[in-house]
């Protein structure tokens, strides 16, 4: 039976063998990308959710739960630049307005 390059592969082992790093290296980027950009979202919905609180100590609880979100975002920053890749520019922009409407 003879099998096409797209049944079988390429025919070299070392490009067969890093198409399937490559998937999921891309996949962890794109991972990554959303959930850098939705610990901005969660960071200002946190600050929305402090100014509408009136108690002192559940503010000052809500601020620093805010601010692990930054702290969250800047570590997954950082796995981003370790795998060569930036956030999307285009959830950047959309996400302080999901941020908002939480």
């Amino acid at each position: 039976m003879h099998r096409t390059l797209s049944e079988s592969g390429s025919g070299d082992a070392s490009l067969d063998a890093m198409q399937p790093r490559d998937a999921a290296r891309e996949s962890l980027v794109a991972l990554l990308r959303v959930a850098y950009s939705a610990e901005l979202a969660a960071y200002i919905a946190y600050l929305g959710h402090e100014r509408s609180v009136r108690d002192p100590e559940e503010k000052l609880a809500i601020r620093r739960i805010g601010r692990e979100e930054l702290v969250h975002r800047r570590e997954v920053g950082r796995m981003l630049a370790a795998l060569g890749a930036t956030p999307s520019a285009r959830r950047e922009r959309w996400m302080p307005w999901v941020g908002r409407l939480i």
